[in-house]
């Protein structure tokens, strides 16, 4: 499994836009950075579908729980064969992933997860980051400035649930 948090916020993400020459584009926003989420994903390699944990702030109690939602997960959809393998988790190198907390867990749920790090600034590396660009892309065409902050999250949750995301890893 590959990795990686995600900010999104009730505000359009720039995309491309046409309009008639000697028109200026109006772009009409609805924000409020009080309306913010966090979403901890894990694009599994293996079935293309995300794992995913959402959250107001990233920080290490945070990962702990998106840990367990990752453990959760290998148990329901492992094989016997499986059962006694960690997942390997590729991550980068943000703090809170290195913390006091996260190699309690770690020590803790022996052979669960096992995590490597990606190199440092290297988002090109990571194919959940494509699953990011692919989800601001798609909330990029909605008219998010008629909707409500909750449902913003909802057409979040539901991208991210009801689609495959056939990335390579390197």
């Amino acid at each position: 499994m590959v990795a990686d948090e995600c900010r999104v916020q009730h505000e359009p993400n720039a995309v491309y836009h046409w309009s008639l020459k000697g028109q200026t584009p109006i772009i009409r926003v609805n924000r409020d950075k009080r309306n913010h989420i966090s979403i901890y994903g894990a694009l599994s390699l293996k079935s293309k579908r995300v794992t995913s944990h959402y959250c107001r702030k990233q920080c290490s109690e945070e990962t702990v729980k998106f840990f367990e939602k990752i453990k959760i997960r290998k148990e329901k959809l492992c094989n016997k064969a499986e059962a006694d393998l960690p997942i390997l988790l590729f991550l980068d190198n943000a703090r809170w992933h290195k913390s006091k907390e996260i190699r309690q867990w770690l020590g803790e749920n022996p052979g669960i997860v096992e995590l490597v790090n990606f190199p440092p600034y290297s988002p090109e590396c990571n194919p959940q980051e494509k699953v990011w660009r692919a989800l601001k892309k798609h909330l990029a065409k909605l008219r998010l400035h008629e909707c409500s902050f909750d449902e913003v999250v909802i057409e979040i949750k539901s991208f991210l649930k009801n689609n495959k995301f056939d990335y390579k890893f390197i």
